[in-house]
């Protein structure tokens, strides 16, 4: 790829299968408590994400606590789900099934260890620019076997802000020393991992296992989409941002 020095990498649901997690974790739930039981696993984890991004960015701004956070999801999913909470679990009891099998069922997601360790072989410095604490993002770094990124890894809680605001890639770019047009971000989110991203005059990718186009047009450019990592190869000689 022309002018690429570095590859950024955003972890929930772009190396990390979040999602996965996520509806492993509602089996479990609904297995103990059929009640919640009301649609397939893989749409009780969009309700779910859909809560716990309302509510996580006031928790990456400090604005409320983790168990606040966490009880505000809840009431959020339940309320989308449309369950009386009476016939649901509280939140300890609700998180104590949930995050067990969360935990036991990480990985990641298809492909992308293959694609990191072809282009750590090809000598592309590589990193990691996620929301989230360094400690628990580390974590799930070992869990899913790519521990030798934990060095690499700059998070919203060292930047001291979450994307997508400019600060934590103006932040990072500072931390890397590397200038904005030499760096690719390659992330699920369109409004966190590109738009983001290309406002700040990086090169940008979105990967989207569910989308059939192959850009995507956002306020600031147009960014190339992936289905599976084995494409990122592809677009890797042909990307860059668009003024």
């Amino acid at each position: 790829m022309r002018d690429i020095k570095a590859i950024w990498f955003d972890l929930d649901d772009t190396l990390f299968d979040h999602t996965y997690s996520v509806c492993r974790g509602l089996d479990a739930v609904c297995s103990t408590y059929p009640a919640l039981d009301v649609l397939p696993s893989d749409e009780l984890a969009v309700l779910y994400n859909r809560a716990l991004n309302a509510v996580y960015i006031s928790y990456l701004h400090a604005e409320i606590d983790f168990p606040e956070m966490r009880r505000r999801k809840l009431k959020l999913f339940y309320e989308a789900v449309r369950v009386n909470e009476k016939e649901l679990p509280a939140m300890n009891e609700f998180h104590a099934i949930y995050d067990e099998a969360y935990n036991s069922h990480r990985r990641a997601t298809p492909g992308s260890i293959a694609a990191l360790e072809r282009l750590k072989e090809n000598g592309m410095p590589l990193a990691i620019l996620t929301n989230g604490t360094r400690e628990g993002q580390a974590d799930k770094l070992r869990r899913i076997g790519l521990e030798w990124m934990i060095p690499s890894l700059a998070t919203s809680e060292q930047a001291g802000a979450p994307k997508p605001d400019p600060k934590i890639y103006e932040w990072a770019l500072e931390r890397s020393g590397q200038t904005a047009g030499n760096v690719l971000m390659v992330g699920d989110s369109l409004e966190n991992d590109v738009e983001a991203a290309l406002r700040c005059g990086l090169n940008a990718i979105l990967y989207a296992p569910g989308e059939n186009q192959p850009t995507i047009t956002t306020g600031h450019g147009v960014a190339p989409v992936i289905r599976e990592w084995k494409s990122l190869f592809d677009r890797l000689s042909t990307t860059k941002n668009p003024k």
